[in-house]
């Protein structure tokens, strides 16, 4: 006989997963399995880890609510302490003289956050900046939840082998129309981002898209491909997570 859950497991069951999906310090990293503990059936936790690979928090704050924005990297040893601490430093730099300077004023870059996803004990380190960094671009800026999409391609196809970062606090005046964005603003962000190769460079790392899932199975360990190119939509996306009284 197929094995069933009842209704009141089912609950519990789906809650769970529920509440593992809206938190963002464990999304993507963790798989459930079905164990058994004293005669009870109970959901086990599964930390999928990714070889020597960092996953980093770039965190910020715009109208009122905190925006994140991350990256994944992967180097060719093991992670050490001092990897996180130059990496951070060196991504504290990019946004400064990169990414910022095509940003609203109206966004802040709170704290970089850079954690070794390795194992399930591996290091964090975090920079929370004295000064916050703002944007450099004033006058208006598009609403929270508007964004840039930049996609990271690796080698291989398949939207395991591929990453998107969601670029907020974008200046009104880099529109061409209410939804799309100006051949410049493009052409801006994409510098901004393939200047990334320039801090690989510096810190020994790469730029990486991290895998631990594949057809929507968990894999036991996961998987990083270094990104190689960078591509732009004119058009602009939204994340709803980033509307007014939602936060991340």
């Amino acid at each position: 006989m197929a094995n069933r859950l009842t209704p009141h497991y089912q609950c519990r069951h789906w809650a769970a997963i529920a509440l593992i999906s809206r938190n963002l310090a464990v999304e993507a990293i963790l798989s459930y399995n079905m164990v058994e503990r004293d005669g009870r059936k109970e959901i086990g936790i599964t930390y999928i880890p990714v070889p020597n690979s960092i996953k980093v928090s770039l965190d910020m704050s715009y109208g009122g609510q905190q925006v994140a924005m991350t990256q994944g990297w992967t180097k060719a040893s093991a992670i050490e302490g001092s990897d996180l601490i130059a990496l951070v430093e060196a991504l504290e730099g990019w946004a400064g003289d990169y990414l910022f300077m095509h940003l609203s004023s109206a966004i802040t870059l709170i704290s970089i956050n850079a954690t070794d996803i390795s194992s399930e004990s591996g290091a964090s380190y975090t920079k929370q900046l004295l000064t916050p960094l703002a944007g450099s671009v004033t006058g208006n800026a598009t609403p929270n939840n508007c964004a840039a999409v930049v996609t990271a391609r690796t080698a291989l196809r398949g939207r395991s082998y591929r990453g998107r970062n969601y670029i907020p606090g974008i200046p009104y005046s880099y529109l061409l129309s209410m939804v799309q964005l100006t051949t410049a603003a493009m052409a801006y962000y994409l510098a901004d981002f393939y200047a990334l190769f320039v801090v690989e460079t510096g810190v020994g790392m790469w730029r990486a898209v991290h895998s631990r899932y594949h057809d929507k199975a968990p894999r036991i360990t996961g998987v990083s491909e270094r990104i190689w190119t960078y591509s732009i939509d004119a058009y602009l996306d939204s994340q709803r997570r980033r509307l007014a009284g939602r936060g991340i």
